[in-house]
């Protein structure tokens, strides 16, 4: 053997002593070890910048790697056991199908509108076995000529071994050295000092109940309780304080600390806790506006183009711009101040308010607009509602990946590009089952309490659409199958290509329909996006149109819907009248289908 392995030449240009196996085998090892920390790591900068270098190396890699194997095996299937060989042949099969699926993975994210999870899961799964028929490749030479090798074989193996590590730790450090210049964006912020507090410093967003799930300033409340109180007591104060505004943080631990009889010891630790909660709650209570914006960059790129679309000329996209709405928030602050209009910001201007921007030196018309109404992440943000209304919601803002926001543009390539090879935390950060609730729906569609607002024009009514319905004839009870939900009544489905489309939790629906629900919320509001003139405004109002005539077929609900318009109207009056005759006119008005 000895004499064998000494009559070999030494310049091979594909062996353990070459500089291109030791290439090959560390791409291909850092490209099965930094597949499998994407799949297993939790989100973060690093893993998304370990997907972008993972896809570059790949891309480089896929030609030299397929040479390298072809001869790698033309030279070494002449001295090799029939066991080796035949590893060594699925081990070059599996490479070749990684290969591929990782290239049309990658046509997918950069050309497509989502990434095939048939792709994804062949091409995880094909890693992990090349990863297995690696190491049993490698395992019988070892084993082989490990202690019993040559002395000439020995260094050029640790050459090899060493030089392998290196690069693979070289690559994984240029991932971590790329994450390390954007660090991972925190959402939250102060408010200003001269935001105005009327209703308590505990209750900055009231008259809105709207709220943020886990503030800094309250995780960090719950963890000093639960070293105080104990872990017991410490998760009574997580269920009381989690959920949409109320009484404000005093009120509401004074509550359940008379509920849980603590001592007066006791009693005195928490309410010094929360006064530095309160405290802390003014430097971490509000949100970056710009972390509940965006949505542009949805419908950039083909995403989400065609709900942007229906979305822009809703009354869900131009809620902040209504020139109604603003001229009524104007009579609101002259009668009552600008602190009251907070209860309105809550649905109309989220971003706004959430972001402190509600303030005393706010005034309609700036910096109101510059925000999106109920925006896509806004919505898709809320994990939490209650039937009481008055923005009765708790957001969780996302966790935003690189380059998101960008619309044009490298950058722009790169996020989309993100997203769609990383799908599943976009999928779980957006899409909920509470969506699928009219209950979700009731967090903005109620206001309390009756009868309105008095304002400087009259008295403001309010409205309650939520509990009109659930008292109406389109609800039957929870769950009941007859009964009509806001989203099949408002958001029909509709045909189009689109990465949201499909879905299998309907009983109608499947998860390769080609149908979303538009986002265009059809109601009667058609005047505000003619008059302003909104992008794609003529579109919505032609099917507002066609939707109030009973023009639009909703065959997921037909069964339980009834056809036709929306109201019906008759004229009872003569043919023919002649000036001056005094005439009895009757106007017959029957609701058909509206449902509050």
């Amino acid at each position: 053997m000895q004499e064998h392995e000494q009559a070999r030449p030494v310049e091979v240009v594909i062996d353990y002593r070459s500089f291109l196996t030791w290439i090959g085998t560390s791409v291909v090892v850092y490209l099965i070890l930094s597949g499998l920390a994407t799949n297993l790591l939790p989100f973060s900068v690093f893993v998304q910048y370990s997907i972008i270098v993972h896809t570059v190396v790949g891309l480089i890699a896929v030609v030299p790697l397929g040479a390298i194997e072809y001869y790698h095996w033309k030279r070494r299937r002449g001295d090799a056991t029939i066991a080796i060989a035949r590893t060594a042949l699925i081990a070059m099969a599996v490479l070749v199908l990684c290969l591929l699926t990782g290239l049309v993975i990658t046509g997918m994210a950069l050309f497509g509108i989502r990434v095939a999870e048939l792709a994804s899961t062949i091409h995880l799964v094909a890693a992990i076995l090349l990863g297995v028929l690696i190491v049993l490749h490698l395992a019988p030479i070892v084993r082989r000529y490990g202690k019993t090798a040559p002395s000439p074989r020995r260094a050029p193996r640790k050459r090899f071994v060493f030089t392998s590590l290196g690069i693979i730790a070289s690559l994984f450090l240029i991932t971590g050295l790329l994450a390390g210049t954007q660090p991972e964006q925190q959402p939250f912020q102060a408010f200003t000092a001269d935001y105005d507090l009327p209703h308590g410093d505990d209750r900055p967003f009231w008259p809105s109940r709207a709220s943020i799930a886990d503030p800094p300033w309250l995780t960090a409340f719950l963890a000093d309780v639960a070293v105080e109180l104990g872990p017991e007591h410490g998760d009574a104060f997580a269920d009381t304080l989690g959920g949409p505004e109320t009484n404000g943080l005093r009120a509401r631990t004074a509550e359940l600390v008379d509920s849980l009889a603590l001592d007066a010891d006791a009693i005195a630790r928490v309410t010094t806790l929360v006064e530095e909660a309160i405290s802390s709650k003014k430097q971490t209570g509000s949100l970056k506006p710009a972390s509940l914006a965006g949505s542009s960059s949805c419908g950039s790129s083909g995403c989400h183009e065609a709900i942007y679309e229906e979305w822009r000329a809703s009354a869900h996209g131009f809620a902040a711009e209504d020139e109604l709405f603003l001229r009524v928030q104007e009579l609101l602050i002259e009668s009552k101040g600008v602190a009251e209009s907070r209860a309105c910001a809550g649905c109309h201007d989220p971003a706004a308010l959430l972001g402190g921007v509600r303030h005393g030196p706010w005034t309609a018309g700036s910096e109101l607009q510059i925000f999106e109404g109920n925006s896509c992440v806004t919505c898709h943000s809320t994990v939490e509602t209650d039937t009481n209304g008055n923005g009765g919601y708790v957001i969780r803002p996302p966790k935003r990946y690189l380059f998101e926001n960008y619309e044009s543009g490298v950058t722009n390539i790169l996020g989309k590009f993100l997203i769609r090879t990383y799908s599943d935390q976009h999928v779980a950060e957006y899409k909920r089952p509470l969506y699928k609730t009219s209950e979700f729906c009731a967090a903005c569609h109620k206001q309390v309490p009756a009868p309105g607002e008095t304002t400087s024009a009259g008295l403001a009514q309010e409205q309650n659409e939520y509990d009109s319905w659930k008292n109406g004839r389109w609800y039957h009870g929870e769950g009941d199958p007859k009964t009509v939900d806001c989203r099949e009544c408002h958001m029909p489905l509709v045909d189009g290509l689109e990465p949201a489309s499909g879905d299998d939790t309907d009983s109608y629906r499947s998860p390769g329909d080609g149908k979303h629900r538009s986002h265009r919320v059809l109601a009667s509001n058609m005047y505000i996006p003619k008059t302003m003139h909104l992008p794609g405004h003529e579109e919505q109002v032609a099917q507002t149109i066609a939707w109030l005539r009973g023009e639009i077929d909703i065959p997921e609900i037909a069964d339980k819907w009834v056809t036709g318009p929306t109201v019906t109207l008759d004229i009872d009056a003569p043919e023919e009248i002649t000036a001056g005759d005094l005439v009895n006119i009757k106007l017959h008005l029957h609701n058909n289908k509206t449902g509050h």
